[in-house]
């Protein structure tokens, strides 16, 4: 069961707009397949029918044809969903599947038929096995006020196959990742490897990995295989032989180190940041501590990175500030920082947003990050890269738009010059940047030849100055770096500027 809650909870406020469905009205799914590989598009919803114990199941497997089963290589399917039919929502908290093996084999109960495929019906609402090689998205479309469609791509239970999605019509950009299969694959057996992640076992013939999200590191950890009852469902390395999976416990490991007392001692961190992000994690950690849960180091974890909104606003956003390692107050902090870090407590939530470069659900509450809702009359699914879309360009939540601007705030000390230079988070360009000690230089080029992001936290520069020269062109994302300069900078905004000894620049 996804842990996308939020995202549920909006699904299901915009059920009441089918209370009274046209059942004529109809919304557009297409499906690229961009692999050289079949896949097997599954499109779900759930109802329960009056009188009945629990949730159905009602499933739709996608063929091109009757002789061609699933969509081959470089092919697409377009299916049209009604509002209602046979008392079926097919607009409401649906979610499409895609396998790229042959999927287990439908209900043989059939209800009925949508855009010529049969309705298969299961009636213990059993589901898709949590280890199958799948991935899903998710959708909702509504007439509430207007022509809307909502959804996203969730790799909150785990990540496997590449999938992009948008607005038919390409009004907004995509949500999803640009990668193509062989790339996204390499990127997880990397993160496997380095990070002693666990992966699902899928069949012994399987040459790709399916891992879970980090609520499922937990949740899943002694959990057998749906395919063969001999196995862990997670594999890799454990502590002991029926123990707890490395990765595992080294995230454990992650969030105990944030509790030690020496977490901000070392010189480098002793600053508002990490004293911040300490309280933050301390902050999380007890709420779940007196839960009323189990009090293990392994029940905390894996609840806190199951998260949901129910501590209430603050809570919830102290822990989607951790879980992309950094704080909710000015002091700020870089956003999925390096596997090395100790400010990562989640490395799930790096691959996902930064190697894998998804702007998707990674945890469960990753709400500004992966769900949309615009107007539209359909959504479009790709699958290993971008082509079929018509907007191949990353969507940006609105939301966040205040804070992506890069217009220079220039705080004034009182006297001549400035007391320091604060460029809110945004887009921002960066040419070469040269590392620094004690006695070097550091010069920063405005004009964004080959750009690069600015990655460390602080940069100290005792003895040398840093010079720039402003150019907005082709601007790449900057966040969170602090220099500290006992020499003058000079911005050339507007002509020279300078600020005075001991000037402190933030790039939020």
């Amino acid at each position: 069961m996804s842990l996308n809650k939020l995202f549920l909870c909006i699904l299901l406020t915009l059920v009441a707009a089918s209370l009274h469905a046209d059942p004529s009205e109809t919304k557009n799914i297409t499906i690229f397949n961009n692999t050289d590989k079949t896949i097997y598009p599954i499109v779900q919803v759930t109802l329960k029918p009056e009188g009945a114990s629990n949730i159905w199941i009602y499933s739709l497997y996608l063929n091109i044809s009757d002789q061609v089963v699933g969509v081959p290589a470089n092919q697409s399917i377009s299916i049209q969903v009604p509002q209602e039919q046979d008392g079926i929502s097919w607009w409401n908290a649906a979610r499409v599947y895609v396998y790229n093996q042959t999927p287990p084999a439908p209900n043989p109960k059939v209800q009925g038929s949508v855009s010529g495929f049969p309705v298969h019906v299961d009636e213990q609402g059993t589901g898709l096995p949590l280890d199958d090689p799948y991935q899903f998205a998710e959708y909702t479309f509504d007439n509430s006020g207007g022509n809307y469609v909502g959804y996203d791509v969730s790799y909150v239970d785990s990540v496997y196959l590449p999938l992009a999605i948008e607005v038919e019509d390409g009004s907004v950009g995509y949500s999803g990742t640009d990668k193509n299969l062989s790339e996204f694959q390499s990127i997880i057996a990397d993160f496997v490897k380095n990070q002693q992640w666990p992966y699902f076992f899928l069949s012994n013939e399987t040459p790709y990995y399916s891992i879970p999200g980090g609520f499922n590191l937990f949740a899943l950890d002694q959990a057998r295989s749906s395919h063969d009852s001999s196995k862990f469902m997670l594999q890799g390395d454990r502590v002991a032989q029926e123990g707890s999976t490395v990765g595992l416990e080294n995230v454990v490991a992650r969030w105990k180190k944030a509790m030690n007392p020496d977490f901000c001692s070392d010189c480098e961190t002793q600053s508002p940041f990490c004293n911040a992000f300490q309280k933050n994690a301390t902050d999380v950690w007890n709420a779940f501590k007196e839960d009323g849960g189990s009090t293990t180091d392994e029940a905390i974890t894996g609840r806190i990175l199951g998260f949901t909104d129910a501590f209430g606003p603050t809570l919830s956003q102290q822990d989607i500030s951790l879980e992309e390692g950094i704080t909710t107050d000015p002091s700020g902090g870089t956003k999925y920082p390096d596997y090395t870090s100790k400010y990562n407590l989640n490395p799930y939530v790096r691959l996902i947003h930064h190697d894998l470069n998804a702007n998707v659900y990674a945890f469960s509450i990753d709400d500004a990050v992966g769900f949309v809702r615009v107007p539209g009359t359909g959504i479009t699914i790709t699958v290993g890269g971008l082509k079929g879309l018509k907007n191949q360009t990353p969507y940006v939540n609105p939301a966040s738009l205040k804070e992506n601007n890069a217009e220079p705030i220039i705080g004034d000390n009182g006297t001549s010059g400035f007391s320091s230079i604060l460029i809110n988070a945004g887009e921002i360009c960066i040419g070469a940047v040269q590392s620094t000690n004690n006695y070097n230089e550091t010069y920063v080029n405005w004009s964004c030849s080959n750009c690069v992001a600015i990655s460390s936290n602080i940069i100290h520069t005792n003895f040398g100055n840093i010079g720039t020269d402003w150019d907005s062109r082709n601007c790449i994302t900057v966040t969170n770096s602090t220099i500290h300069t006992n020499f003058p900078i000079d911005f050339g905004i507007t002509g020279s500027n300078y600020a005075p000894i001991g000037a402190t620049i933030t790039i939020r």
